[in-house]
């Protein structure tokens, strides 16, 4: 993503290059729907068949927009900074109506700004954390084991932070930590896999350490038969 200061002022020459620009895109689309059928006819006589002329220049289609969408990234108006410029206050590109933070290191900006006036960043913190075992009740056969089950949980966070978890549980065994990096406040799903060797009723807690410590647990049962 591409950002800029934002400016008081909107120019006339601005709204004339918008407006240009806007011309120039339309007629490169209905100049791309030219070429589509042109090519469409031609990749008709060397692949033999139309059916498989449309699928190849619709691929070549939705692969450019991709492209040009890796390319150009979206744009937003810096408003503010935190105090090292590591982080971007932005108008929020899909509802300007809103601001949200944006990490430096994912933004390419232009203009001056070290201008930008300096905002107090909200505290960032993890809000909740949701654990879940899979499967819940495990019943297999005694010469089976062991066995792994999935631990899934779900870390919300407020805002852009990286957020350090691991997992212990209640035999004593605990992960090496973890990071998940949170771009905006959201909530995000982290795996993990845990080795049971043997019947027992087992609880399983997931704990973030940083920015905050929150913790969430989940429990499940290991049966087996002779």
């Amino acid at each position: 993503m591409s950002a800029v200061p934002l400016s008081p002022h909107r120019t006339r020459s601005q709204g004339m290059r918008r407006r240009a620009a806007y011309g120039l895109m339309a007629a490169s689309g209905f100049a791309g729907l030219g070429y589509q059928i042109v090519w469409t006819q031609q990749c008709a006589l060397w692949l033999g068949h139309e059916s498989a002329a449309v699928l190849a220049v619709i691929a070549a289609f939705f692969g450019g927009l991709a492209v040009g969408a890796l390319v150009l990234g979206r744009q937003a108006q810096i408003i503010g900074r935190n105090a090292d410029s590591s982080w971007w206050y932005v108008r929020n590109p899909s509802d300007p109506s809103t601001s949200c933070w944006l990490s430096a290191e994912f933004v390419d900006t232009v203009g001056n700004v070290q201008a930008l006036p300096v905002v107090n960043a909200p505290v960032i913190m993890v809000t909740n954390v949701q654990v879940l075992v899979d499967p819940p009740v495990m019943n297999v056969a005694c010469d089976a084991l062991p066995q792994v089950v999935t631990i899934t949980a779900r870390i919300t966070a407020s805002g852009p932070s990286t957020v350090v978890w691991h997992w212990q549980s209640s035999t004593g065994f605990v992960s090496p930590d973890k990071n998940v990096l949170f771009v905006v406040g959201d909530t995000k799903t982290v795996q993990d896999y845990y080795q049971v060797n043997g019947v027992n009723d087992y609880i399983v807690q997931v704990q973030t350490s940083l920015p905050n410590i929150m913790t969430g647990q989940a429990s499940f049962k290991v049966v087996c038969t002779p």
